[in-house]
């Protein structure tokens, strides 16, 4: 049953993190802290989705670089 409460918790976790980040934020400092499975489940949806923020931030750094890189051979080429 815990696991049922945990899974809940990380599957609203990430979407408050995507839709409503103020809000999760929000709820997140007004509940007092416990061992909670349905908070740590919250928490860790949030910080699933910022990781998953931050990969695709890398992705897209490293993408507009290479794109930059293949344009400056062009060039260099001409």
């Amino acid at each position: 049953m815990e696991d049922q409460q945990f899974i809940k918790g990380f599957n609203n976790g990430y979407f408050l993190a995507e839709h409503q980040p103020g809000l999760l934020n929000t709820l997140l400092k007004g509940i007092n802290s416990g061992d909670s499975s349905f908070l740590e489940g919250l928490k860790e949806g949030q910080k699933q989705h910022e990781n998953e923020l931050q990969r695709e931030q890398i992705k897209n750094s490293i993408n507009r670089s290479n794109t930059q890189g293949k344009s400056n051979d062009k060039n260099l080429n001409r």
